[in-house]
């Protein structure tokens, strides 16, 4: 990891950026790093308490509306904060014309979720969610006034007020849903949580950027932000659909409930998933983007980021996996206790995702998103044939259509950096293969422990340090390459 970083600044360095410019690229990158962590974690403390307090059918109708709203939030942002970031010499104009876009959009799509309220409440047989949207639809309008100056913030390298602001966001609203919930108001505990978590991002990061719009609007604006994000837009728009469609159906074929059940349980698997996809996503786009037109160059650092990923993804996938149900006992309670195979197989599906996002990255990088879009379709038919195919077996049986969805994108995947680079098929089976077939090992290993041990805090550690004592064991005897990037760390840092 060390190597790949450092050989992104030293690339800045070596392009005629000055040493400072490096040093604050460096120190913007933990910052946001650091950010993700913080906000992740407060998010899944206060998820854990809130779990108590709250009932599974609580959760499932949240789920409900999340497909809705996320849609929305995605249909707003369409990538206009990516384009403020990578353009350079952007001024006034760009940036009040991609704020008074996510405004319009934002208000349009605001009178859509309540004017429509009722349907969706009517499609999920839950009156209430007419009432819950008509409120958490207001996120959507604090998203869109959030996105210019949070771009700004990052393409500043001002990322350490960022993270401030975001920490603070989410302690205040999470203790303020913590005192909701105790007071027994239930399901508005959630909703008020994030509205009031946008709120304090909407003023702290308009302070912190000290940015106002300015009347103006130009069409040159407006081209540049359409050229720019419509393949990023579609991309995205087709993700978060389908990242959402298990709650769509299974809040309507099933029940509250189960999508309650469902829903805590994706949450706990995504919370890694995240935090270990953006990070790299932060590092690896500009990284790909400086060594475009140097190859072999471009193919080792790419390998390199192939060997963290997969030893650090599978190896936390895994483990999340086999202690999924000593983790909801102990952290959740016994009334949990359904999502926890659950936990076990989205954990196992998560385990490949992110080696489809540094492909995606890849792409991005050297600007070629057509080709990311026509593949991106291509693994969402295979999504629909695979979960088609699931449906009428149960939640269960959608879940390890997805696991099975995952394996085969990952496989697809293969083709880019193959096309692009020129990083061979047996190669990269052979580099992701080592550290997959390792976890499973430890994964199965850990399983015999099982059979002995009835004390859920015991078994907890015995399996923790069983997994992970065989993991790195093997890791290091068999000298994997990612330990070479672990050892140097600390030398070249």
């Amino acid at each position: 990891m060390a190597d790949i970083i450092i050989s992104k600044f030293r690339f800045i360095k070596h392009s005629n950026m000055n040493e400072n410019l490096a040093k604050t690229s460096f120190w913007s990158t933990i910052w946001m790093f650091t950010d993700t962590i913080a906000t992740k974690a407060i998010a899944f403390i206060i998820g854990i308490v809130l779990a108590r307090l709250l009932s599974p059918s609580d959760f499932g109708i949240i789920g409900m509306m999340l497909v809705f709203t996320s849609l929305c939030d995605v249909i707003i942002e369409s990538g206009t904060a990516n384009a403020l970031i990578r353009k350079t010499d952007r001024n006034e104009s760009d940036c009040s014309t991609a704020f008074f876009l996510n405004i319009c959009i934002a208000f349009v799509a605001y009178i859509l979720l309540f004017c429509f309220s009722h349907l969706i409440a009517e499609f999920y047989k839950e009156p209430i969610i007419a009432q819950l949207l008509k409120v958490a639809g207001l996120n959507v309008v604090l998203n869109a006034l959030c996105i210019v100056p949070n771009a700004l913030l990052i393409a500043n390298f001002k990322t350490k007020k960022q993270a401030k602001v975001n920490f603070l966001a989410n302690a205040l609203s999470g203790i303020s849903a913590l005192a909701l919930a105790y007071n027994g108001m239930g399901i508005w505990a959630l909703v008020f949580q994030t509205v009031f978590a946008n709120l304090i991002k909407v003023i702290g990061y308009w302070l912190s950027a000290k940015w106002h719009p300015s009347l103006i609007y130009s069409k040159q604006s407006l081209i540049y932000l359409w050229n720019y994000s419509s393949k990023s837009f579609l991309i995205g728009l087709l993700g978060t659909f389908f990242a959402n469609i298990y709650n769509l159906l299974v809040g309507k074929i099933y029940s509250k409930v189960e999508l309650g059940y469902f829903a805590r349980a994706n949450q706990f698997a995504q919370l890694p998933s995240t935090i270990l996809s953006s990070t790299f996503q932060k590092v690896s786009v500009a990284t790909f983007a400086n060594l475009q037109n140097d190859i072999a160059h471009l193919l080792d650092v790419y390998r390199k980021y192939v060997h963290v990923i997969s030893f650090v993804s599978f190896s936390m996938f895994f483990y999340l996996a086999i202690i999924s149900k000593p983790l909801i006992l102990i952290l959740l309670t016994e009334k949990w206790v359904v999502c926890s195979p659950m936990l076990s197989l989205i954990s196992i599906g998560c385990a490949f995702s992110p080696l489809g996002i540094i492909n995606l990255c890849l792409l991005q990088a050297i600007n070629r998103m057509d080709y990311s879009l026509r593949l991106e379709i291509r693994k969402k038919i295979v999504f629909v044939v695979i979960l088609l195919c699931s449906i009428p077996f149960g939640i269960m049986s959608m879940i390890c259509g997805s696991v099975i969805y995952n394996i085969v994108a990952t496989g697809m995947n293969l083709s880019c950096s193959y096309r692009f680079i020129g990083y061979r098929y047996k190669d990269q089976l052979a580099d992701i293969a080592k550290y997959l077939f390792t976890a499973i090992i430890a994964t199965l290993c850990s399983i015999v422990i099982y059979n002995f041990i009835d004390n859920v805090y015991l078994l907890f550690i015995s399996v923790t340090i069983s997994f992970w004592g065989i993991y790195l064991g093997t890791a290091y005897m068999r000298k994997f390459p990612v330990m070479d990037y672990l050892r140097n760390l600390k030398r070249n840092i």
